[in-house]
């Protein structure tokens, strides 16, 4: 695995987000890009599934990319950072 993971919250911007996912898992698919991707079911929910992701990866995340609004983001940056020295460590900043 190449470590690329996608958290979609497919209620954000009214449905408008799962244009633009179905777009890019288009795209990763015509690629041929190994790649995971999660869908939320209710508030918490990206944090959850970040927090499992991260601790199943040993936190050696490549690319994690959230397809939502700033809620959906915040969630996932606390989810990977319930161990921000072990994910930090290897985090490679660009």
């Amino acid at each position: 695995m190449n470590g690329l993971f996608f958290f979609i919250n497919p209620s954000a911007g009214h449905g408008r987000r799962m244009k633009v996912w179905n777009k890019v898992k288009r795209e990763l698919e015509r690629k041929k890009v190994l790649y995971r991707s999660f869908y939320t079911e209710y508030p918490c929910h990206a944090e959850i599934l970040a927090r499992q992701v991260a601790t199943i990866q040993n936190y050696h995340l490549k690319t994690i990319v959230g397809v939502g609004g700033d809620g959906t983001i915040h969630e996932i940056i606390n989810g990977i950072s319930s161990n921000t020295n072990r994910f930090f460590k290897s985090w490679k900043w660009e």
